[in-house]
């Protein structure tokens, strides 16, 4: 079994194909060096509308899903590219437990049908080394599932997972199932549960598959804008607690509060909610002066499982007066529902956080400040999308990667970047004058936008 106390995870590379409206596009996250040198990583991912960045954040969501155990997304189909039958997700990472450190590379093949969509293939791939000094050794396959084959592949891996089963049936039996719901086998329960109960008869490396599915339900957290539509619409505020200094502590999670009315909740769930709101406003009120949050109790009643539940409200509260957070500017709402990750993004190396839209609705200046700490302090991960362009005049230009016009290279670092040179106005200077090896914008032109006004108008 693996000690989760002291593992830990980081994305390395992330490479999407014919996913949404990308044909390839890869991303570099971190490189093994800045890991172990116990550095943190930022990537801000820019470029106009339509042209790939939600695509990123979409995935990583994808492979939460997967490696939780969760079926595909109902409207999975609406993710393979126009046109084609299959898309491919493939993430490279950065593994460190109790038995050892590993690179690992997990790609998943999403197909379509006449029936619908299902995961035609996925493969896990590692790399590993015994010492501090030693090179890594050759890739090597932990496990290659495709839907159309009873067996999984190395022959020596389906032979070692058979014999750990009942009934060697059960493992073609346990495949046909996750087929059918749409699951992942690799990631699946019941694998998971038969490799920890016979951890000590397997390989080590085994412990890969249950240090990933660990990190991507309690440390890869991903704000999407589903998620903080609701909170714009003043209906739901998602109030996002993560206890980033326990590793084991399964205390993290996602709770809507409503912002129309009350929201009844269990004792337990305001108490997690306290604590994340107690650490939030030490950062809160600095980055918006005098600025507090807390939960209001507004009457308790008795569920119909006879458990105690209390009716609670979100107070925003500055120089003494207090008002519904409902009240509040959507870019209030925004830093509220994410602080408290930002806060663990900071404080701890296995955690990565995934936010799109990281600027909506909140000041300029404020995201460049704060981006600016987390690349200069932060622990963790964090990937996010922005049209806010401040962020590219305080950020390394490692940290920013800019989508292309081109689907089959759909993401790239600037090029010709000098140490004094701002990457601001480097980055209009190429949309007007094309500076890049690829066309990082489709260009637009003013006379005939006026012209089509015009003539709509008449």
């Amino acid at each position: 079994m693996i000690n989760f106390e002291n593992t830990m995870v980081r994305i390395l590379e992330i490479n999407i194909k014919n996913y949404k409206n990308t044909s390839n596009g890869t991303i570099e996250v971190s490189t093994v060096s800045n890991i172990e040198n116990d550095r943190g990583d930022i990537r801000g991912i820019y470029g106009q509308n339509g042209s790939g960045k939600t695509s990123i954040i979409s995935a990583m969501s994808l492979i939460k899903n997967i490696f939780s155990g969760k079926s595909l997304p109902e409207d999975i189909d609406k993710y393979i590219k126009y046109g084609e039958n299959e898309a491919e997700i493939n993430v490279l990472f950065f593994i460190e437990n109790d038995k050892g450190k590993y690179k690992a590379k997990y790609s998943v093949v999403i197909a379509k049908n006449k029936e619908g969509c299902f995961i035609q293939r996925e493969t896990l791939s590692y790399w590993d080394k015994s010492t501090e000094n030693e090179n890594w050794n050759k890739v090597k396959v932990l496990i290659n599932n495709q839907y159309n084959k009873s067996s999984i592949s190395p022959k020596y891996r389906n032979d070692d997972i058979s014999r750990l089963f009942p009934d060697p049936n059960d493992l073609i039996v346990t495949k046909k199932i996750k087929f059918r719901d749409n699951q992942s086998f690799i990631f699946s329960d019941e694998l998971l549960s038969i490799l920890d109960s016979s951890f000590n008869t397997v390989g080590k490396e085994f412990g890969i598959l249950q240090t990933l599915q660990h990190y991507a339900m309690f440390n890869l957290l991903i704000i999407d804008n589903k998620q903080m539509a609701l909170s714009n619409a003043n209906i739901l505020l998602p109030i996002n607690f993560k206890n980033y200094k326990d590793n084991i502590q399964r205390s993290m999670g996602v709770m809507p509060i409503g912002l129309e009315k009350a929201t009844y909740l269990p004792k337990f769930a305001i108490a997690e909610i306290e604590t994340s709101l107690n650490s939030s406003n030490m950062v809160l009120s600095e980055i918006i002066p005098g600025l507090t949050i807390k939960l209001q109790e507004v009457s308790v009643r008795i569920s119909k499982s006879g458990e105690e539940e209390v009716a609670v409200e979100l107070m925003s509260c500055r120089d003494g007066v207090e008002i519904a957070i409902r009240y509040e500017s959507d870019g209030i709402k925004k830093i509220v529902a994410i602080i408290h990750l930002l806060i663990s993004m900071f404080n701890y190396r296995s955690m990565t956080l995934l936010i799109d839209e990281l600027d909506s609705g909140v000041f300029e200046y404020l995201i460049g400040e704060i981006l600016e700490i987390l690349e200069e302090r932060g622990n963790g991960q964090l990937i996010f999308t922005s049209h806010n362009l401040r962020p590219l005049e305080v950020l390394n230009k490692n940290s920013l990667v800019f989508t292309t016009t081109n689907p089959d290279n759909r993401y790239i670092k600037l090029k010709n970047v000098k140490a004094n040179n701002n990457i601001r106005d480097m980055y209009y200077r190429d949309i007007i004058l094309d500076g890049q090896d690829e066309i990082i914008y489709d260009r637009t032109n003013s006379p005939r936008i006026a012209r089509a006004f015009r003539k709509a108008g008449e």
